[in-house]
């Protein structure tokens, strides 16, 4: 088994190494990919490779490991079991020796219970040095020879017990041929024992530099692979902040261009008209006048709504907005009748509960968004059929809808209608416009925390709806004061 340190260094490997195929996957799943360095390619796939090469090494060091710390468990044991061995030979034979000098039945007793010992021993010995081949030949050699140093001394006690002569038991026992299996078998146990305790100490020096080499792999992989990590997170942050920036520039070249253009038509229009009435006054009929008038009116109303919208995406980029309780029981019928006495001749019909908690926003902005979308109806729409407008209480907030009669809009296209300066076919040959209004709509409603979206209406027309988050635990009959501005 794994040390505590060892088991942290695995993991400070193993996280980062996750986080990384993680980030790798983000890059491939990205439209950017295609932008990627060929370079930062070869690092990515670098990455995988040394993941999983990584990942067998440390396999590899594992089992290594493992199988070292196994091995040297078995050589104690072995170790224990020679020593054990050992102790309760010498234990039968010195019982034995004592036995025959002074006849004491404890003696005898003694050596009895040595001997069980011994060859249960031996026994478990030879079970333990079976699977190792040099363990299991040095016991096969004792097997014949510790039942023979048993017989042994046997043999003296049974001269000591027969003749009571302690003359004859010595000369048994000091027989050199008598003890040749004895002092084999303690030859073999001494050298079963050196062995075992050079074996452990080999396999815990091998072990112990395993573990190093080990951690500092792991330690070292971990630093690469956090390095990689870091590497790989800044780079996909200066991806991501270019690719913002180059559609930015992109959009606001875009943007630039636009507005050129659609600042230019309404001024070259006034000023036509303009020179018009100051070369030709005299020449011109009073409804040509008239008629040039109002061209210079209408244009000059155009570019005012221009200029707004120029002003209001300047807005737009600061992040900061103050958002207050509104009652939109008294913000919906006021914006309502702005747009009416630019359009006197539209009706509009309001819907708008009573009962609507205050919402969290920005009058202003929410005075925008629904001026554009009656607006946006009043250009596409059915001129001849009443707009509605109706506010209703949902679980977390208020949804406010605009609903005109008309073509409606296409469901494919839906998503598409906030995008900036995107505009539909059938718009483009209904009315002018620079595919702004609904986008302006989409940022102001998101800055008061808000979602917005268009569908197509049942029988005709078209669905525009965003919410507001409620003002939480204030109910309209608490709350007054909301939406004076």
């Amino acid at each position: 088994m794994l040390t505590k340190g060892a088991k942290w260094l695995v993991v400070s490997w193993i996280l980062p190494t996750i986080q990384e195929v993680r980030v790798i996957g983000r890059i491939i799943s990205q439209s950017r990919f295609r932008h990627l360095q060929p370079a930062l390619l070869a690092g990515a796939l670098g990455v995988v490779a040394i993941t999983v090469l990584t990942i067998g090494l440390s396999f590899t060091s594992l089992d290594n490991y493992n199988r070292n710390v196994d091995s040297r468990a078995h050589s104690r044991e072995v170790l224990l079991g020679s020593k054990a061995l050992e102790n309760t030979l010498r234990d039968a034979e010195t019982a034995a020796w004592r036995y025959v000098f002074t006849a004491d039945p404890a003696f005898l007793e003694q050596h009895r219970s040595a001997v069980a010992s011994t060859e249960v021993g031996l026994a478990e010995l030879t079970a333990l040095a079976a699977g190792v081949k040099y363990q299991s030949a040095r016991v096969t050699e004792l097997q014949p020879l510790v039942p023979a140093a048993l017989g042994h001394l046997a043999d003296a006690i049974d001269a000591k017990l027969a003749e009571g002569d302690i003359a004859a038991a010595l000369v048994h026992l000091s027989d050199l041929a008598n003890r040749a299996a004895l002092d084999r078998s303690h030859q073999i146990l001494g050298e079963m024992i050196a062995d075992e305790n050079e074996h452990i100490a080999a396999l815990t020096s091998s072990t112990d530099t395993r573990a190093q080499m080990m951690a500092f792999s792991v330690s070292s992989l971990a630093v690469v692979n956090l390095g990689l990590l870091v590497f790989l997170g800044l780079y996909m942050r200066a991806r991501s902040h270019e690719a913002a920036l180059r559609r930015s520039n992109e959009a606001k070249d875009q943007f630039v261009g636009l507005v050129s253009h659609e600042l230019r038509n309404p001024i070259q229009a006034i000023m036509s008209a303009t020179s018009i009435l100051r070369r030709r006054e005299d020449a011109l009929s009073r409804a040509d006048r008239d008629e040039l008038i109002q061209t210079i009116g209408d244009d000059a109303a155009r570019l005012a709504r221009r200029v707004a919208n120029m002003l209001l995406i300047a807005r737009l980029e600061d992040p900061e907005t103050n958002l207050e309780p509104l009652l939109l029981q008294r913000l919906i019928p006021r914006t309502v009748a702005i747009h009416h006495r630019r359009f006197p001749s539209r009706q509009i019909e309001i819907r708008v509960d009573e009962a609507l908690p205050p919402v969290n926003g920005d009058a202003s902005l929410f005075e925008q968004v629904l001026l554009n979308l009656l607006g946006n109806s009043e250009k596409y729409g059915d001129p001849a059929a009443t707009i509605e407008v109706e506010a209703r209480a949902e679980e977390d907030g208020v949804v406010v809808a605009v609903l005109d009669k008309g073509e409606g809009i296409d469901p494919e296209l839906a998503e598409h209608l906030f995008e900036p300066f995107f505009r539909a076919s059938g718009a483009k040959r209904k009315a002018e416009g620079a595919g702004l209004g609904l986008a302006v709509c989409r940022r102001l409603v998101e800055m008061q925390h808000g979602r917005i979206w268009a569908a197509r209406r049942a029988g005709g027309g078209s669905i525009f709806a965003f919410t507001l988050p409620a003002v939480p635990g204030i109910g309209a009959a608490c709350y007054p004061g909301a939406a004076r501005a």
